[in-house]
């Protein structure tokens, strides 16, 4: 009787390891296909070398302007919200994500202060950083008059 209690016990703890594991994998698994998409959305931008911190701060509880951006819209599909913040100036320095994108500057960081963002909700964490060391160069790109071709021809279509 007591054999059988010990190795009850050993299967339910096992039940609840893997049934944590499983949570933690599939919840982990989601995020990776922002990137992705992001990745497919914009296949020449450099952007794409701050990893995480395109969007994050830091770490993912954390969203950068541009990742809060993305997070206040309610469309379920990615790409759309992608498309949606491409004329807003995120970091405030004055240009539009999309220029930023293909210019191949960060959207969501600029020179200074950066403020922060909870990911969960979108509302402001109350802490401005300092653009992370991970985060290539450039931050906001060198004006050019070539980066605008693609607006121009974006706005005619």
């Amino acid at each position: 009787m007591k054999t059988k209690l010990v190795i009850s016990k050993f299967f339910l703890s096992l039940l609840f390891l893997f049934s944590g594991l499983f949570l933690i994998i599939s919840s982990a698994k989601a995020r990776p296909n922002y990137f992705g998409t992001w990745e497919t959305k914009y296949p020449n931008s450099s952007t794409k070398d701050a990893s995480c911190e395109l969007c994050h701060g830091g770490n993912k509880e954390i969203l950068n302007a541009y990742g809060r951006d993305i997070c206040l819209l309610d469309d379920d599909d990615f790409e759309s919200r992608l498309l949606a913040v491409e004329d807003l100036d995120s970091d405030g320095d004055g240009t539009t994500n999309y220029i930023e994108i293909i210019a191949n500057a960060q959207p969501g960081w600029t020179e200074g202060d950066n403020r922060l963002y909870h990911s969960d909700t979108c509302v402001d964490a109350l802490v401005n950083v300092t653009v992370p060391t991970s985060v290539p160069e450039p931050y906001d790109p060198q004006f050019d008059f070539f980066i605008y071709v693609p607006l121009i021809f974006k706005l005619i279509d």
